[in-house]
């Protein structure tokens, strides 16, 4: 939703000791820094203001099943439309919430 070449992706893997990083580089992310703040929050309106509108509420939904491994989910704005989305994720199951 937020690249300009919609048929591709610059995924990034930083492994650490704990958690792997999967890092995806956006060049069209033309929200403000609070937007993207908000971005994972279930009552933002800026999915449905935004190029991810088609997602619905995906992001969410992602987000929250990263959450209850121990991970998150992350936008990150960078100089003018660039930035990243971030999937972070625990490596030891040990972390796994119990709701």
């Amino acid at each position: 939703a937020f690249s300009r070449e919609k048929h591709q992706a610059q995924i990034t893997g930083i492994v650490e000791a704990q958690t792997i990083c999967l890092r995806l580089a956006l060049d069209d992310l033309s929200l403000t820094e609070a937007q993207v703040a908000d971005f994972f929050e279930i009552d933002s309106p800026v999915r449905g203001a935004s190029a991810a509108q088609t997602l619905g509420l995906a992001p969410i939904v992602a987000d929250k099943i990263i959450a209850a491994f121990g991970g998150k989910l992350r936008l990150a704005k960078e100089d003018g439309n660039n930035g990243r989305l971030e999937a972070i994720l625990v490596r030891e199951q040990n972390h796994v919430k119990q709701d």
